[in-house]
């Protein structure tokens, strides 16, 4: 699979499919997102091949106060994928939708946490562990609102 950024200067290809992918609704990927989640591919760092272009390699707080990198293009700013101090350079989190086919890894575990958006519904009070929802659900018409 292959993978760009909006403007094309970097674009990469993954050599054997991730480990999973997920789809995290937590505060801090909707702060760095400006959006309800991202679609994360979790793979190994060496299986990420660079085609075209080196991304600009920023780090960023997290909240584990350990940071993250986050791999964006130096030209349009899309961040392609990250990585956090916490779990080394071993593994990164590849924004999915930066695939050239971004429906090719639907999330195997998409999962909400207590705290939700509007668009999300309301989080349960009483639980603090993720919710599994079937990925079906989630990609067709891509309303969140509805899964209750």
């Amino acid at each position: 699979m292959e993978g760009r950024c909006t403007c094309g200067a970097v674009r990469y290809r993954l050599a054997s499919p991730p480990l999973f992918t997920h789809c995290c609704h937590c505060r801090w990927c909707q702060r760095q997102t400006g959006s309800a989640c991202v679609v994360n591919a979790m793979i190994e760092t060496d299986r990420i091949q660079l085609l075209t272009g080196q991304p600009e390699m920023i780090s960023i707080p997290s909240p584990s106060g350990m940071g993250q990198t986050v791999a964006r293009c130096p030209t349009c700013k899309i961040a392609l994928w990250s990585s956090y101090t916490i779990a080394g350079d071993k593994i990164r989190f590849v924004r999915a939708c930066t695939l050239d086919d971004s429906d090719a890894l639907p999330p195997s575990a998409p999962y909400f946490h207590r705290v939700q958006t509007a668009v999300d519904g309301p989080a349960p009070q009483h639980s603090f562990r993720p919710r599994i929802l079937p990925h079906r659900r989630l990609l067709a018409g891509g309303e969140y609102s509805s899964m209750g």
